[in-house]
């Protein structure tokens, strides 16, 4: 019962990062956003929790290092606050996401999960990553919050009963 409440959360938590990209975004959000920015949290690391405890037996000592760094990765991006004058987001995003890729690159390694998923999430890494080398690629950064969401969502179909055995197709 607990895969297809983590499914759903992770899915919740692809698809409100996902419309999250298309909100506009400012150096002091107001309490909505900031309430946007919390459930996206909370729903991806519950979901990111729930995965790992899915799949934590196939993914051995590599998988519980991804699922440190990506738990440290959202403790960072939420510590923001707390460092007014400096801007953790882009290291707690880039911490979270390597848990996040190798966690997915372990699971798909070991056929739990399809390989367009950890494509997309590395995508996504690229696609952030190269918004912040430059003012007039900042729409990439926009289409990294929608690859990651379709691959958190990924991730969340992934966790469906049939979905779990170690027969899905790379």
């Amino acid at each position: 019962m607990y895969l297809r409440r983590t499914a759903a959360v992770m899915i919740a938590a692809g698809i409100v990062r996902a419309f999250g990209s298309f909100v506009p975004g400012s150096t002091s959000p107001g309490a909505a956003l900031q309430l946007l920015y919390l459930i996206t949290d909370i729903c991806i690391i519950l979901g990111f929790i729930g995965w790992y405890a899915a799949v934590h037996q196939a993914v051995g000592a590599v998988g519980f290092v991804a699922f440190v760094l990506g738990v440290v990765g959202i403790l960072i991006i939420r510590s923001t606050a707390a460092f007014p004058n400096v801007d953790l987001y882009p290291l707690g995003a880039l911490v979270f996401e390597v848990g996040l890729n190798a966690l997915a690159l372990a699971a798909w390694k070991t056929h739990r999960l399809q390989a367009w998923v950890p494509s997309l999430l590395l995508l996504s890494v690229m696609a952030g990553a190269a918004s912040y080398t430059s003012s007039d690629l900042s729409w990439l950064l926009m289409l990294s919050g929608v690859l990651f969401g379709i691959g958190a969502a990924g991730v969340g179909l992934s966790l469906r009963p049939a979905h779990l055995a170690p027969t899905i197709a790379s």
